[in-house]
């Protein structure tokens, strides 16, 4: 079944991952040795996720519509 409809304001999927960013962010400083296995194990600190808010905030600053 495909999916369908009209493309979608940048916001949306921006605060989405930005949600899944902060919940995976840890409180307290860490250990360096800790943080590379936890950029690993953390959908939100992995760097495809932050590379694709860096283009959803590019897409919000130009007006562009998520298709």
């Amino acid at each position: 079944m495909p999916l369908g409809g009209d493309p979608l304001d940048a916001r949306l999927p921006l605060a989405l991952l930005e949600a899944v960013k902060a919940i995976d962010t840890p409180a307290a400083e860490l250990d360096a040795d800790f943080v590379h296995e936890l950029r690993n194990k953390r959908l939100g600190l992995s760097e495809t996720v932050l590379q694709q808010i860096r283009r959803y905030h590019d897409a919000v600053r130009a007006r562009q519509r998520i298709g």
